[in-house]
């Protein structure tokens, strides 16, 4: 915590119950470009808030699902998710961290038990 004082970094806070739009692509695109914010302003922190309905479980996002955004909207927010996750990496010069908060302890304890 006294290293993250140190750096004054931006803070970006991303509740992913937002992301889902009325609009197909809406939620993606805003993720983006919260990640793209983030390496500009870098050092910076993104702060996923509810990060478990960002992701749901694999037997609810079947073909169908009919929710804000069309079907299957979590599993393409889930995917974007993880594609800026993985550029990260990839990114020259950028500190970008992320930390998430979660309320459903019975669905973290699956995804990464």
């Amino acid at each position: 915590m006294c290293s993250t004082y140190k750096l004054n970094p931006c803070v970006y806070l991303c509740c992913p119950l937002q992301l889902y739009g009325m609009y197909v692509g809406e939620g993606e695109s805003v993720l983006r470009d919260t990640f793209r914010r983030a390496r500009l302003a870098s050092p910076s922190i993104i702060f996923l808030d509810e990060a478990d309905a960002l992701a749901p479980r694999r037997q609810e996002g079947a073909a169908g699902a009919q929710g804000a955004g069309g079907p299957d909207t979590g599993l393409r927010l889930l995917s974007t998710l993880l594609t800026e996750i993985d550029g990260l990496e990839e990114t020259q010069g950028a500190q970008v961290g992320m930390q998430g908060a979660g309320t459903l302890s019975e669905w973290t304890g699956t995804a990464w038990g």
